[in-house]
């Protein structure tokens, strides 16, 4: 019997709102291996909001790009919750 690996595919995980500059934007949580990519989950989003990959280093994230203190705040905080370490 012939046993196909698949690649690690990436894996919608769940969605979630951030807020930019005081306004409310949908982000969707993709996760491929020990990274996870931040989107914007409306065409309208992606014009003022970034696109953010975080990436598992020990116990604690990497964030990409630099964000401010705030949002990478919330970042990490949804990071924390939703995703077990």
């Amino acid at each position: 019997m012939l046993t196909m690996r698949l690649p690690n595919r990436p894996t919608t995980l769940f969605s979630t709102v951030l807020f930019i500059d005081g306004q409310p934007v949908g982000y969707q949580l993709i996760s491929s291996g020990n990274t996870v990519r931040l989107m914007p989950d409306s065409l309208l989003a992606i014009t003022g909001a970034p696109e953010i990959e975080a990436t598992q280093v020990g116990n604690g994230w990497r964030l990409y790009p630099e964000l401010d203190r705030n949002l990478a705040d919330q970042v990490l905080e949804d990071l924390e919750r939703f995703i077990a370490a």
